[in-house]
């Protein structure tokens, strides 16, 4: 159904993920020449497949992210790069020991790994070679509901165009020498609608999404306040 509207946009995906899924985030990679070049092809296979657009995603610190983040852009295609600001130290992702809802209002406003201000990944995205031509927009993912309005304020004081929001909701949990589980938590409408109401009144987010944990229901939830959000402003231009 989606492919008979003419404004469908295809968008490809690459990402600064672990080497090994259950591996610590901060070891085994290649180096950043191998790393570049691994992406740099495979930002080129999605630009000859026919994606209009490329997100760079799972951007956890700017050691890993920024060879992603210059693959994508290199292709001369419009790139979103998609930040994860989990709260956490390296020490803390690396034990799988999660922020609770009371260390985020203090916590410093970084990338997941806690090694990197979002403000200043911000700058340093912005600064890589061809991104004045092929930088679109940036996106909070990966990153709790009730967390993500600060990211977004963060990227907003460095950017002010497109911008994007599509968390996550409950929580990884993994024992050794297993697979990630995700556990989902409960997440009413009220709630998910309230925080995207705050996206776009406070930090003027234009595209909303889900993550992890959130399905598609939330989906539906979210397309309805878009709906509702577009109708509105359109009524207020006409008058």
């Amino acid at each position: 159904e989606a492919e008979q509207e003419e404004s469908i946009c295809v968008a490809g995906s690459i990402a600064a993920h672990p080497p090994n899924l259950g591996g610590s985030y901060t070891e085994g990679w290649p180096s950043p020449e191998k790393l570049l070049a691994v992406m740099e092809e495979q930002a080129s296979l999605l630009k000859d497949s026919g994606s209009d657009v490329i997100f760079a995603e799972l951007i956890f610190d700017l050691e890993h992210g920024l060879p992603v983040i210059r693959a994508a852009l290199n292709t001369g295609m419009p790139v979103f790069v998609s930040f994860v600001a989990s709260f956490m130290t390296t020490a803390e992702w690396n034990a799988q020991k999660w922020s609770s809802d009371a260390d985020v209002a203090d916590a410093p406003v970084t990338l997941a790994l806690g090694r990197d201000l979002v403000t200043d990944a911000v700058q340093a995205v912005m600064a890589l070679p061809n991104a004045d031509k092929c930088l679109a927009g940036f996106c909070v993912h990966h990153t709790e509901v009730q967390s993500s309005l600060r990211v977004l304020q963060a990227v907003r004081k460095h950017w002010s165009g497109p911008l994007g929001c599509y968390p996550d909701h409950g929580v990884g949990k993994q024992e050794e020498g297993k697979a990630l589980e995700w556990q989902f938590h409960e997440l009413t409408k009220e709630t998910l609608v309230k925080a995207a109401e705050s996206w776009t009144r406070e930090a003027n987010v234009q595209l909303l999404g889900t993550c992890c944990g959130l399905g598609p229901d939330h989906i539906r939830m979210l397309a309805e306040y878009c709906r509702a959000h577009n109708g509105s402003r359109a009524q207020q231009a006409s008058k």
